[in-house]
């Protein structure tokens, strides 16, 4: 199918774009946090992976190369956003998070606390640089392994371990500030 798309077949890269889609969408979404930016971002991606393609030699997997090019988008995306606006708010809309509950059979407190803590996350991810952001979500989201994130950012193994290390503390530090978890004076 790759090689039919990088010869120009349409219908074989609209078979690849549909296959990676919701992947792609979820580490977009994301690292934005933001619906409408988030579409755009995607057509973006896309469309550099359309224009990229003809050079795609196949040294990593194909997956691996789209998270790449997604999370150089985003990146720049959001590098761009915060020199226009320089520092970023937590949205305060609370009419929902971008996280669905897997275990409908959990009792309505526990789905309350679960969703109460996903949304503290989804926030608190919002005072991180985009680039540690993107680090958390590529390895706790989507599961990728230190090497594979190494691979995508462009960074070595080392840093990336160094640079989640701090966006865990800075995450923590802005999860407590921000009173989650109750009464939280613990780790």
């Amino acid at each position: 199918m790759i090689r039919k798309a990088q010869s120009g077949d349409a219908e074989a890269f609209r078979v690849l774009v549909d296959k990676h889609a919701p992947i792609i969408w979820t580490v977009i979404n994301r690292m934005v946090n933001n619906t409408a930016e988030a579409e755009d971002l995607f057509q973006e991606t896309v469309i550099r992976f359309w224009r990229g393609l003809p050079g795609f030699k196949g040294g990593s997997k194909l997956t691996t190369w789209l998270y790449k090019i997604a999370y150089r988008v985003c990146l720049d995306a959001l590098s761009s956003k915060e020199r226009r606006e320089p520092h970023l708010e937590i949205d305060n809309d609370e009419s929902g998070t971008n996280f669905e509950i897997e275990d409908i059979d959990h009792s309505g407190v526990r789905i309350v606390d679960e969703i109460a803590a996903r949304d503290a996350v989804e926030r608190a991810m919002n005072h991180l640089p985009p680039e540690w952001r993107a680090m958390l979500i590529l390895f706790y989201w989507r599961g990728l392994s230190m090497n594979e994130v190494a691979e995508i950012t462009n960074r070595p193994p080392n840093t990336i371990k160094v640079y989640m290390h701090r966006a865990r503390q800075l995450l923590r530090s802005v999860l407590q500030e921000g009173g989650y978890p109750e009464g939280s004076g613990h780790e």
